[in-house]
């Protein structure tokens, strides 16, 4: 085999990864969706249910982490700059694609680990449906304690696997897995 075949092809199965660091603000969950978007159509993804879907996954782990680790809602006025810059109060989203799944990731500081509703929230409820949404556009979810730099607990990551469109330029459904509310 020539070499510039074998290395196009090694090359190829080399994943692709994107990593955003993020204060723990509700425009984290904005910032995260446009940053999604953005590095899947730069990896040249142009399935628009894909997308929306990855985005979708984003903004509900996003939110859990925000929720999970931001300052009180409405007390973000009276936080000083330097809390809100504080390892405690930052999230990190990665983004990798695997060239046979995209992982969607998101970090946070806070050890409780997510925690599903039980019953399912009602389509109308301000809270509770995100893990749910997460588990219909996601071939798997899960998440994982990591550990810092001196082998202690550092957090949680959340993560889900999505799978990859079949065509990177179509602009169809291919997964067959864009969330939709149901009717009332």
């Amino acid at each position: 085999m020539c070499d510039s075949l074998k290395l196009s092809r090694d090359i190829m199965l080399i994943p692709r990864a994107e990593q955003l660091t993020l204060v723990a603000l509700p425009n984290a969950v904005r910032i995260g969706r446009a940053y999604c978007k953005a590095t899947l159509t730069g990896w040249g993804y142009r399935d628009d249910d894909f997308v929306a879907d990855a985005e979708l996954v984003v903004s509900e782990l996003v939110t859990n982490a925000v929720n999970a680790v931001g300052p009180e809602r409405g007390s973000h006025d009276g936080v000083r700059w330097g809390e809100l810059l504080d390892h405690s109060t930052l999230i990190r989203l990665f983004l990798v694609d695997t060239r046979r799944a995209l992982f969607v990731e998101v970090w946070d500081s806070d050890p409780r680990l997510p925690q599903p509703s039980a019953e399912g929230a009602q389509f109308d409820a301000e809270s509770g449906r995100g893990l749910g949404i997460v588990a219909a556009l996601s071939r798997h979810w899960g998440y994982r304690r990591p550990y810092d730099a001196n082998g202690r607990r550092n957090g949680k990551v959340v993560f889900a696997e999505l799978p990859l469109p079949t065509s990177t330029t179509s602009t169809t459904s291919t997964t067959g897995a864009a969330w939709r509310p149901p009717p009332p």
